[in-house]
């Protein structure tokens, strides 16, 4: 048998997803926002943070994913309990408290609204 090292885990790439497609400007009023991660190699398991909040500020909300073996492919998503303030923002990707990548976006109110708005 060949001794391999193992290849440390990587962010391919990391989108915010409305309507399917990557976004760059989000309605405030958008019921909820999906950050997928594409990982290399494809993790065994691992436990993965997403943090969202305005770009310059604390993150307002982490959500914590396990990887589960034979994934390359991770979504979260969150739903803001209420209108986002409008300005720059930033979906950061973590491991082991250590950020791996981010998603930078503008909530925008002339962006179109994707689905129903929020309750």
């Amino acid at each position: 048998p060949v001794c391999r090292m193992m290849a440390p885990l990587r962010l391919r790439e990391s989108m915010l997803l409305l309507g399917g497609e990557g976004a760059t400007r989000v309605n405030p009023r958008q019921a909820s926002l999906t950050v997928r991660s594409r990982w290399y190699p494809v993790p065994n398991s691992t436990d993965v943070t997403y943090n969202f909040g305005p770009a310059k500020e604390k993150p307002v909300f982490t959500g914590k994913l396990t990887l589960k073996q034979g994934w390359d492919k991770t979504q979260y998503t969150w739903k803001p309990g209420g209108d986002l303030a409008a300005g720059q923002w930033r979906a950061v990707v973590r491991k082991g408290g250590q950020e791996l990548g981010s998603v930078d976006f503008v909530v925008d109110p002339a962006a179109p609204l994707i689905g129903k708005p929020r309750e």
